[in-house]
């Protein structure tokens, strides 16, 4: 087989370069590159029928595709692999410790002072964390816990609460030390105090706006399993559930200790 290539010169004029199949054997197809020149020796070029010469340009192009297919999906699949692997999901026990709050009430009361403190509680948070570099982390969490929110001025016996927190989160993560990764970041999101129904002195719901801080560390102790310890520091206005009685438009902290395990995926 011989092709020439297009040289911009009539037809009359030899092409410069001509392309042979030489023969085909187990180890591949043999091309020869043979400048057409006059001065050279002919290269002798066994005859090969038109059938097995198109079987075996089918059998290249082929060949070439399926590389070029490799070629294409290698780096997608890797992307995938390295994109799930920076994927977590943590379930952690919780500790849920407020600070006790003091203000003064509306002028219609006397503008008293009251405190409003909420009992030590224990709760769960699940974390879903998605890093895709060392300074480029996010993830989202749901917590629940239940205390009990009391009064100094009003509401006898005080009010049993769920508390239901969802937020967002930006995450870094520090070098590796003994195994230790550490983190820190910072997120909001809402937390929903929700009176229960035998407990709750019949008060309504109500949403409040945190802001949390949070540091820790996590350690893998199998390619897909790991511990994380982490604290985090949790600021938003102290509930009153609407009710003006109970409204001292403060502040309040709340100190969360958590431990739990993640699964790496």
């Amino acid at each position: 087989m011989a092709l020439c290539i297009a040289t911009g010169r009539p037809a009359s004029v030899n092409c410069s370069l001509q392309i042979f199949a030489v023969h085909s054997s187990v180890e591949g197809v043999q091309i020869l590159l043979m400048p057409n020149q006059s001065h050279l020796v002919p290269t002798h070029v066994p005859h090969t029928s038109p059938n097995t010469q198109s079987a075996r340009t089918k059998s290249l192009i082929a060949l070439f595709a399926m590389a070029g297919a490799l070629l294409c999906l290698a780096p997608a699949a890797s992307a995938q692999v390295k994109a799930r692997s920076r994927v977590d999901v943590a379930l952690s026990a919780i500790g849920f410790v407020t600070k006790s709050v003091t203000g003064t009430l509306p002028p219609l009361f006397n503008s008293q002072s009251q405190t409003e403190t909420a009992s030590t509680s224990a709760g769960w948070l699940l974390s879903v964390r998605y890093t895709r570099s060392k300074y480029v982390g996010l993830e989202g969490n749901y917590l629940f816990t239940r205390f009990n929110e009391t009064f100094s001025e009003n509401l006898v016996g005080g009010s049993q609460v769920n508390v239901q927190e969802l937020t967002m989160g930006y995450i870094i993560h520090g070098p590796t030390i003994a195994g230790l990764v550490p983190f820190a970041g910072v997120g909001s999101g809402t937390m929903v105090f929700k009176p229960t129904y035998k407990g709750g002195q019949s008060l309504p719901p109500q949403a409040r706006v945190p802001v949390y801080a949070t540091i820790g560390v996590d350690h893998d102790f199998s390619k897909h399993f790991g511990f994380r310890a982490q604290f985090r520091d949790v600021i938003y206005k102290a509930p009153d559930f609407g009710q003006n009685y109970l409204t001292i438009n403060k502040r309040t902290q709340t100190f969360e200790p958590t431990i739990g395990i993640y699964l790496h995926f």
